[in-house]
């Protein structure tokens, strides 16, 4: 093999190649899914605009036949009859022009409002209310001037042969569905020859009418498994690489060492405010060793005692140890301490289910001290 076959083997291959998707193995997370739907990136079929439209449009237009032939036969005629007899002054042009539009209204008008209707509902049931206007940025980096990724984007993806396939299954299936029609009605096409004009506009209609919804609601059933797929690739677009999870995942959690930070400056906080409180209570009600929280009453300016400090494990120990020092009585309840730590913020007072435990602890603690004096 020739140096000159190598290089046109090594470029074959690299044009099937996909960098984007090269290392992308896990699935998209919920925040990349979101950012790209802010950004108008959404799986969607246009395929069930089309039929829908198809579909509806024509319907529009066969229930409405009568109507819209009426009101075009009616303008020929006021044409035909009337129109050399018209002084074509600048007030009859207005007036002319003015009938014009409205036969133009009256017969486009109910299929241009369905086809709009229909085309809106279709892309609202497959994506919800979404208006993104990132789609319509320019974005220099997507136009590439190599000719490998102009070959890989324009003949080579996965996205232009999956189109090309569903350009020929769609013809195919219209080719195949017309046939079928126009061989049952053989004969009355045939027959055509003998019937007068309005015979033969309803039997052409008729099978036109017939020829588009049957291959309508082909499209339709058709557009189901384009979803599908529009779908999967969406998701296999928003893979992740390994990196990007775990960039993710620390921009979501945080950054250790600064979590760590935050945890010391928190303790930091906390042993401050234990120091300066703890001293002034009345009683630490403890578990006894992985809760402890401090109470205070003061009657002259609060309805119900209050939470000062609350500490777990180390916390407790240290909250313990300073009540000990400042001659602060240490009481154990166990279910009353964790009640307290679980449901009652620093600084809050206690709810009203505690009152009656609370109010025990506290005559005890009284108590106590007035035998001490």
């Amino acid at each position: 093999m020739t140096l000159q076959d190598e290089l046109i083997i090594k470029l074959n291959l690299q044009l099937f190649a996909s960098p984007e998707d090269e290392g992308r193995t896990e699935e998209p997370s919920e925040k990349k899914i979101r950012e790209a739907r802010e950004k108008g990136k959404i799986a969607k079929t246009n395929e069930l605009s089309a039929a829908l439209v198809l579909f509806v449009t024509f319907l529009v237009i066969w229930i409405l036949a009568q109507n819209i032939l009426g009101s075009l036969l009616d303008f020929m005629r006021y044409i035909f009859t009337g129109l050399h007899q018209i002084d074509f002054t600048m007030g009859n042009f207005r007036e002319l022009l003015t009938k014009m539009t409205m036969v133009s209204v009256n017969i486009l008008g109910p299929p241009l409002i369905a086809t709009v209707v229909v085309a809106f509902i279709a892309d609202l049931v497959q994506v919800g209310f979404q208006i993104s206007t990132e789609p319509l940025r320019p974005d220099i980096s997507k136009i590439s001037f190599t000719f490998e990724k102009l070959m890989q984007k324009v003949l080579f993806s996965r996205q232009v042969g999956v189109n090309l396939i569903k350009s020929v299954v769609k013809v195919l299936i219209i080719i195949l569905i017309s046939f079928l029609i126009i061989k049952s009605d053989f004969n009355q096409i045939v027959n055509t020859i003998d019937m007068g004009l309005t015979g033969q506009m309803k039997l052409l209609s008729w099978i036109t009418l017939k020829i588009v919804l049957w291959n309508s609601i082909v499209m339709l059933v058709f557009s189901l498994f384009d979803y599908m797929y529009q779908r999967w690739e969406h998701m296999q677009s928003l893979r992740m690489t390994v990196p990007e999870v775990k960039e993710e995942r620390r921009q979501l959690e945080g950054d250790p060492y600064i979590k760590a930070r935050q945890r010391e400056r928190f303790r930091s906080m906390a042993l401050r405010r234990i120091i300066q409180e703890v001293p002034k209570a009345d009683v630490i009600v403890t578990n006894p060793t992985h809760f402890a929280v401090a109470l205070l009453y003061d009657n002259e300016y609060m309805n119900a005692p209050q939470v000062t400090a609350k500490g777990v494990d180390s916390l407790a120990l240290r909250i313990i140890d300073i009540a000990k020092e400042n001659h602060v009585t240490v009481m154990e309840n166990p279910p009353l301490a964790r009640a307290l730590y679980k449901e009652v913020d620093i600084g809050e007072e206690i709810p009203a289910h505690l009152f009656e435990a609370v109010a025990y602890v506290l005559s005890t603690v009284y108590e106590m001290n007035k035998e001490a004096v």
